[in-house]
């Protein structure tokens, strides 16, 4: 198991199972109270996995338990993070269009941004950050420069086809980093209560809300900032968690 890095780029082997899938699991192991499970071949590799004892259990359940957690803790996506690049944009501009479209309309900002992210972020000093999955374009976050020591965290999403596979939380935690790296004091976001899940994700690596001014984008009802010292800690510890997560052979 690798952890994510910073050098030339962010990288990582990582579970696309979460250790949260790992928690949601013990109720129905200690439940099902389930025995050793045979060796069972998935996808052509043969592994014994260690199940607790149950005598009321059949034997077809235990196995089909079995090879849903095995399925779930061996499937592995290879994520880096990356520099924008122009070849990038098209996936820069599809990702973002995406969701805007479907959940809310294009704005003017929106567009600028979008077909021009050279100009609207790059040269006035920010960053863009690409999510590349089993070498494929996957997910991307922008840090458009508002002032010396305050981004914008904008234009964030991960592709349809990419998700729940923690690239969102890659990207979040990189940003925080690029940001710190630019000489960002805070960083901020904005965004809409209907992005439920996207609002879950940010209260959860660090940003706290704001009452968000008027006339920035149309659709935001929501914003929230970090300062950095947070921003840090909570990458230090999402580097230690993904170091903590086990190595497959130690699976009990």
């Amino acid at each position: 198991m690798t952890a994510l890095t910073a050098l030339s780029s962010w990288s990582c082997s990582a579970f696309s199972a979460s250790s949260k899938f790992r928690r949601s699991l013990a109720p129905t192991e200690r439940r099902l109270r389930l025995s050793i499970a045979p060796s069972i071949t998935e996808d052509g590799r043969e592994t014994t996995v260690m199940l607790r004892k149950s005598k009321t259990v059949s034997v077809l359940v235990r196995r089909f338990f079995a090879i849903l957690f095995l399925k779930k803790m061996t499937a592995m996506d290879t994520i880096t993070i990356q520099d924008y690049q122009p070849v990038h944009q098209p996936y820069f501009e599809r990702f973002n269009r995406q969701w805007i479209e479907k959940d809310f309309g294009m704005e003017p900002l929106d567009e600028f941004v979008l077909k021009n992210p050279e100009k609207a972020i790059l040269e006035p000093g920010g960053a863009i950050l690409m999510a590349i999955c089993n070498g494929e374009p996957a997910g991307t976050v922008g840090l458009r420069r508002l002032s010396d020591t305050v981004f914008e965290f904008t234009k964030m999403t991960v592709s349809e086809s990419f998700r729940r596979r923690g690239i969102a939380e890659a990207l979040s935690y990189a940003s925080f980093e690029k940001a710190a790296a630019l000489g960002a004091t805070e960083v901020v976001l904005y965004s809409n209560k209907k992005n439920t899940a996207a609002i879950q994700l940010y209260e959860k690596i660090g940003f706290r809300h704001l009452v968000p001014e008027a006339g920035v984008y149309a659709r935001a009802d929501v914003k929230m900032t970090i300062n950095m010292e947070t921003a840090l800690l909570a990458l230090q510890r999402y580097r230690q968690r993904m170091i903590a997560l086990p190595a497959l052979d130690n699976i009990q």
